[in-house]
Parts: structure tokens; C-alpha cells; sequence
């Protein structure tokens, strides 16, 4: 979903003026963006149980779905980019950052387990769209193939 995400972000860079080099970016940066939520967690799988017993389990650093799934911390990410950065360039990439995390998010709000909103440890909310993997990804390759006609749409 981030490459989408990257997408629309050129589509409309693209209609205010922007060339190759933004779109490279934005797409670039958001596809890391979709990434980072999970990623940031820190996590690695460890055995437990005995012989026939043995099972894995994931351990973070971070527990999962709370800061790094916090829509607020990633608005905060791309509005601080963009404040701080006075290159075009390093601006797209820390607004197509935080546009491709929280398309992560949205994503992962469309769940049961859903995200947190208002705290990062607290209730989570969940839109319940989706109750199976196949659906996560008709979802998923149905949002690129739209990114995919707007930005065709736009670039002609």
C-alpha cells in the first residue's frame, strides 16, 4: 500500500509541477513509510517449549500496535520534516514517510485488533472490514491499482 500511497503523493506533486526526481522520492519514501510502523517494533521470534512442545513466539522491544501504530506520532513525523527541511526533496520524502505509515495504519485499522487513536497504550479501534488475509490483499492490490489509474490520469 505504500507504493499507492507514493503514488498519489507524485500524481499530485506532479500536477502542481513535479518531475521525475519527486516522484522517485515520494514513491521511495512512502514504500519505507508502509515498513516502519512494524519495523520499528524491534521484534525477533524466539523458541519456547521443550523438544516436541517447541513453538515460536514474537518478542518486540516495542509492544505491537501501540507507538509506532499512533497516527499522531507519524502526523507529527511529516509535519516536523516539513517545518525543518527547506529542500524540496527532503521535504516530499518526510511527507511521503509519514503518508506511507499511517496507509499502514489505516491498513491495519481495517482489522479486529485495530490501532490506537487517542494513546498509544490505550483502547484500540478497529473499522472491522477485514476478517482474512485474502481480503488484506484484494484490499491492498485493489488501492495500487487505483494509485496506479490516478497517477496515469494525472501524468497524461
Amino acid at each position: 500500500m505504500g507504493i499507492g500511497a507514493g503514488l498519489l503523493m507524485a500524481a499530485a506533486l506532479r500536477s502542481f509541477g513535479g518531475g521525475e526526481s519527486e516522484f522517485a522520492v515520494a514513491v521511495a519514501a512512502s514504500s519505507v513509510g508502509s515498513l516502519l510502523p512494524d519495523r520499528l517494533e524491534i521484534a525477533r521470534w524466539k523458541e519456547e517449549g521443550w523438544f516436541l512442545n517447541k513453538r515460536k513466539v514474537r518478542k518486540s522491544l516495542i509492544p505491537h500496535r501501540t507507538f509506532t501504530h499512533w497516527p499522531v506520532f507519524w502526523i507529527a513525523v511529516g509535519v516536523a520534516g516539513f517545518a525543518t527541511f527547506t529542500d524540496v526533496h527532503l521535504r516530499i520524502a518526510a511527507v511521503a514517510l509519514s503518508v506511507g505509515a499511517l496507509v499502514h495504519i489505516l491498513g491495519d485499522a481495517m482489522t479486529p485488533m485495530g490501532v490506537p487513536l487517542w494513546n498509544p497504550l490505550g483502547r484500540k479501534y478497529s473499522l472491522r472490514w477485514v476478517r482474512s488475509l485474502v481480503a488484506e490483499w484484494l484490499i491492498a492490490w485493489g488501492f495500487l491499482a487505483s494509485s496506479v489509474a490516478i497517477y496515469v490520469g494525472v501524468v497524461r
